[in-house]
Order: C-alpha cells, then sequence, then structure tokens
C-alpha cells in the first residue's frame, strides 16, 4: 500500500494523474498537517496552526517503484509512505 499525501489544492491534478497513470480503484480523504508558525505558507494557515492536505491511499501489487518515480517527478511537495498489508 502507498498512502500519497498532497496539499489539498492539488486534489484534482492528483485523481486526474492517477486515473491516466491507470489506476482504477483508490481512496481520498483529508488531513490536517501541523507545522510551525514560521512553515505555514498563508495567513489563514497561521491562524488554524495547520495546512489542509489530501491523502490517497492506493493498494498496489505492482508498479509501485515506478509510479513513486512518477509522482516524485510530477509533485514537487509530494509525501509517500509505504506500509504493507497483511492479506487474510
Amino acid at each position: 500500500m502507498l498512502q500519497v499525501i498532497i496539499e489539498v489544492e492539488h486534489k484534482s491534478k492528483m485523481v486526474d494523474f492517477l486515473l491516466d497513470f491507470g489506476l482504477e480503484d483508490f481512496y481520498s480523504f483529508g488531513l490536517q498537517q501541523y507545522l510551525s508558525k514560521e512553515l505555514l505558507l498563508d495567513d489563514k494557515e497561521k491562524v488554524d496552526g495547520y495546512r489542509e492536505c489530501i491523502c490517497f491511499m492506493l493498494l498496489l501489487d505492482n508498479g509501485k517503484k515506478k509510479l513513486k518515480k512518477a509522482l516524485r517527478e510530477n509533485f514537487n511537495t509530494v509525501r509517500i509512505v509505504e506500509s504493507k498489508i497483511d492479506k487474510a
């Protein structure tokens, strides 16, 4: 499983990218990234204390390496977390 985290304003671009990449089934949910005030970009973030993000959960058996490379080439601020899921 890959979890791909990006800023919320890139959600549509990421959905299009994943579909164009050939993924037909994935999940997304909203996140808040809490940071120090110095790392937050705009006034709204500084008042709220967090940045809005989206996490895409991708259940993949093959092609992780190719997808991770493509994600990093197309999204400058993407964060990728890889983990294993036990199959029951």
